[in-house]
């Protein structure tokens, strides 16, 4: 309700400054871009300098704006990304006026499938070109007979739809302003049945606590960096965690320490990397909450967050991890990530490469077997592990 809209028009905004013309132009994925032409509108690859010289206010203004856009874009997409956890549902009129016709929602809003209620039947469709289009890319008018929409997921879909839209924003050429159609998902394992109250899904890693408390913020955990004081209490509970209020849940990630090892901690005392152990989920009790109660959507969301921090912050994920200078539980664990078998976001790479492989100028140098993307150079021939993306050469000749 309080974003503004910056002047904006269908996402862009320009005007004369002397001689010139400069625009400022909203992108889903790229934020927001600031250029400028000639009046008769060749592009310029920089600020002219004559308009330095005799208009620097005003390029000190428009900077200024610029990065108001970018902050506002940026908010905009990290909040329409999390309710891709909740189900949350608009009016067709909310909807129209704070999402679909706002000039800078309309940006983002435009690049995403959204479903609507049209009385006991669903409806998922994509605005392009002026026009709704469904999963077959035939139009429709889903606005008109709507009772109320939603952020379209693909755990709510079989998997013949979710290729379906895959496929038509690849021919369309869309690219989307939150991963949505390409979008992983989690479901819960016969493991977790039998576990019943936590998941063991992602237990078991090394990560880069540093790296991993970072990631674990900007997805609006709650995450401090532990330090071996922390693990000197008879019960020692270090997690992240992160509260679903929709649910009147908390999601906790538990932590152990790393392996002693004389790099094992900073002068601070704080550890340098940590073992990832089991996700469990508590009602507002504090007790816990058997996994097969919790709405499909929430855990995939939350699996889906703690599978980004392993494949990000884990030692397994680095090329470059010297893999001499630790003790052999950090070696074992390096070879049997870096190489090992795919976790569901490299599931995802993987079936996302094999759709477009083939349409790429050096399909017939590449192909994938099993885990790993083989590619076939001048001089060496590549084998790139599809989930870690370390990589091993051959000469060719």
């Amino acid at each position: 309700l309080a974003i503004p809209d910056h002047g904006l028009v269908d996402g862009m905004k320009g005007d004369e400054i002397g001689n010139y013309r400069y625009q400022i132009a909203l992108y889903p994925q790229s934020g927001a871009k600031l250029s400028f032409s000639t009046l008769e509108g060749k592009p310029l690859k920089s600020v002219p300098a004559a308009l330095k010289k005799d208009h620097s206010e005003t390029i000190k203004e428009l900077r200024k704006d610029l990065k108001a856009l970018q902050n506002d874009l940026s908010a905009q997409k990290t909040r329409m990304d999390r309710e891709m956890c909740q189900p949350r549902q608009w009016s067709v009129e909310q909807f129209t006026r704070y999402y679909f016709e706002h000039p800078l929602m309309s940006v983002l809003s435009h690049s995403l499938i959204w479903q609507f209620q049209i009385g006991e039947a669903t409806v998922s469709a994509l605005y392009h070109d002026g026009q709704w289009v469904d999963q077959q890319g035939q139009t429709c008018e889903p606005l008109t007979q709507a009772q109320s929409v939603q952020l379209w997921h693909p755990i709510d879909h079989d998997e013949t739809s979710i290729v379906a839209w895959r496929t038509l924003l690849v021919d369309l050429k869309v690219v989307q302003a939150l991963k949505q159609a390409y979008r992983e998902i989690y479901l819960l394992t016969d493991a977790e049945r039998n576990t019943q109250d936590h998941s063991l899904r992602m237990a078991g890693h090394i990560v880069k606590q540093h790296q991993f408390i970072t990631l674990a913020r900007i997805r609006s955990w709650q995450a401090k960096l532990t330090t071996f004081w922390d693990f000197e209490s008879s019960d020692p509970k270090v997690n992240v965690s992160i509260a679903l209020p929709h649910l009147g849940l908390n999601a906790k990630l538990h932590l152990l320490q790393p392996y002693d090892d004389e790099d094992s901690s900073e002068d601070t005392g704080v550890y340098n990397h940590m073992i990832t152990d089991r996700l469990r989920f508590e009602n507002e009790d504090g007790e816990d909450v058997n996994l097969s109660t919790i709405e499909p959507r929430a855990l995939s969301e939350i699996l889906r967050d703690c599978d980004l921090f392993v494949g990000v912050a884990s030692i397994g994920a680095d090329p470059n991890w010297n893999t001499e200078r630790y003790s052999q539980g950090y070696q074992t664990y390096w070879h049997s990530y870096g190489f090992g078998e795919l976790q569901e976001a490299a599931k995802q790479r993987k079936q996302i490469l094999e759709m477009l492989l083939p349409g790429l100028a050096i399909a017939d140098k590449c192909h994938i077997d099993g885990r790993f993307l083989h590619v076939k150079g001048k001089i060496r021939n590549y084998k790139i592990h599809i989930g870690s993306t370390n990589r091993s050469e051959e000469h060719t000749s």
